[in-house]
């Protein structure tokens, strides 16, 4: 099936869903109203019984908007996805789970986060560099005595590369402040440029040296520059890891906006990332290995 076939069956589903998603809003707006005429002239035992029914109310458009637009979702992320996936060769593969959280708190690139979610798994290889990419939502909470505020930490992209260097340290390069790892220390590379855009810590820093030359360090700076939001970038375990913080979720289709092929090219931005990060950064390029 062709890429202008699947948008127009997928375009068909989304005006159904878009259809059934205003009447059961309408519907319940026109019975929020209701209640909220009746809350405004009823005596003050019954007002609570008004209050939940508004609450339940909304909940019902949240849950409701959630379910009737799952398939929708569904049927976009099966075709849609998997079709721009081979725009790229064979070896790339879409999976809608996330990546593992025990994973990722063993990098220690987050500090100590609570909360964590993740779905929307690309992984395979490009030019001979395997790698995965999920989206993540990491952060943790905060109680003040009277709230409970959540704090974000990385809402965006994480991505793991196979590194082109076999090496024994840890080093984590953050443009946050966040609570490193103990065996961890800050340290300050020859690039002052580098070195006020980023913090960054190692347990040996004689590799770190080793493994930051300046065409990667150059190359960092001018990732940075190119997105919006925080980097995380961790280097263990013979794998580079990068986690950008931009609020951005993947591969989510439109609902209420234009779907047309446009639609379809900015599911490949992602994909072109991962292909420049790897020529970027020469990780294609083994050595020593």
């Amino acid at each position: 099936m062709d890429i202008e076939q699947v948008i127009k069956e997928l375009n068909e589903l989304k005006e159904k869903t878009e259809k059934k998603i205003t009447i059961l809003d309408i519907s319940v707006f026109v019975l929020v109203f209701i209640l909220i005429i009746l809350l405004s002239k009823t005596i003050t035992e019954k007002k609570v019984l008004l209050i939940v029914l508004i609450g339940i109310c909304v909940f019902t458009i949240l849950v409701g908007n959630t379910i009737l637009s799952k398939k929708y979702k569904k049927s976009f992320k099966n075709t849609l996805i998997p079709l721009a996936l081979k725009q790229f060769g064979d070896n790339i593969t879409y999976n809608e789970k996330g990546i593992d959280k025990d994973l990722v708190y063993s990098t220690e690139m987050f500090g100590d986060f609570t909360s964590f979610s993740s779905e929307d798994t690309v992984s395979g290889k490009f030019n001979e560099v395997l790698f995965t990419s999920s989206d993540v939502r990491i952060g943790y909470y905060v109680s003040t005595g009277k709230t409970i505020n959540y704090v974000p930490i990385c809402h965006g992209q994480l991505y793991i590369f196979d590194f082109n260097k076999n090496f024994n340290t840890k080093t984590i390069i953050t443009e946050r402040s966040i609570a490193m790892p103990e065996e961890c220390k800050k340290i300050k590379l020859e690039s002052t440029v580098f070195n006020k855009q980023f913090r960054i810590y190692s347990d040996n820093e004689q590799e770190t040296f080793y493994l930051l030359t300046p065409h990667f360090m150059e190359k960092l700076l001018e990732l940075e520059k190119r997105h919006e939001g925080d980097l995380f970038i961790g280097l263990m375990n013979n794998k580079l890891h990068i986690g950008i913080h931009n609020d951005k979720d993947r591969f989510e289709p439109p609902l209420f906006s234009e779907f047309d092929k446009r639609t379809f090219d900015n599911q490949l931005d992602d994909l072109y990332l991962i292909k420049d990060i790897i020529e970027e950064l020469k990780l294609n390029v083994k050595i020593f290995i």
